[in-house]
């Protein structure tokens, strides 16, 4: 992003990949501990957006392909939803 004027650059991409949902056990505390870590990530890059007067300008875009069930198992985590059946 600091290099964008130098590289002539109109629009970047930014691809970012996170793991660690497939929470067969303990779902609430994985979650947590991923979201904690999601918001955090999240949060300075936002302030980096701003301090470079580029968040006006910007669109997040979060997915996820990865269908869980909506109860738990009986390991207090989830399991495969409508794609694993």
């Amino acid at each position: 992003m600091q290099t964008r004027e130098s590289r002539n650059s109109k629009r970047d991409i930014f691809f970012v990949r996170d793991g660690g949902y497939d929470t067969h056990d303990d779902v609430d505390v994985n979650l947590v501990e991923n979201f904690a870590e999601i918001n955090a990530a999240m949060e300075a890059f936002v302030n980096e957006l701003k301090y470079l007067d580029l968040w006006s300008s910007t669109v997040v875009v979060q997915f996820s392909e990865f269908a869980r069930t909506l109860n738990p198992n009986s390991g207090s985590g989830t399991d495969h939803a409508w794609g694993g059946k």
